[in-house]
């Protein structure tokens, strides 16, 4: 398998889809269903972990509050917001949870593919 992503998004369904097309581009998925557990997830694992992709509207903790906390742990990891209703939300993310990218959910497999690899891309040449 390619790099590691960490896929949050609170929906079942939507996580499912999206982390099928993940591991269809080549990407070891981890996926969770909320921020809290993405965090746990993240402090057991050992390897890397290259890219945040997390829903940001969820219960508890969102995606803006999600990415924070990780960068302080994992300050190389990329970070991709998907949301329902990103044009009134890359603003405030970027506010709040400093750079990022965005993604209006849902994506097609070829806006997502592209949005990882320049994410990836990006990441790679820090």
């Amino acid at each position: 398998m390619g790099k590691t992503i960490l896929l949050v998004d609170d929906q079942a369904d939507v996580r499912r889809i999206l982390e099928r097309m993940l591991h269809s581009l080549g990407f070891a998925v981890l996926s969770v269903g909320s921020g809290a557990e993405a965090l746990d997830l993240h402090r057991g694992h050992d390897g890397p972990i290259e890219l945040l992709i997390t829903d940001l509207e969820m219960p508890g903790m969102d995606g803006r509050q999600l990415a924070e906390e990780l960068r302080l742990h994992r300050p190389g990891i990329g970070v991709l917001f998907l949301s329902g209703h990103l044009e009134d939300a890359e603003d405030d993310v970027e506010d709040r949870a400093g750079p990022g990218h965005y993604l209006q959910k849902p994506c097609t497999m070829k806006e997502l593919s592209e949005c990882v690899a320049r994410l990836l891309d990006t990441a790679s040449e820090s």
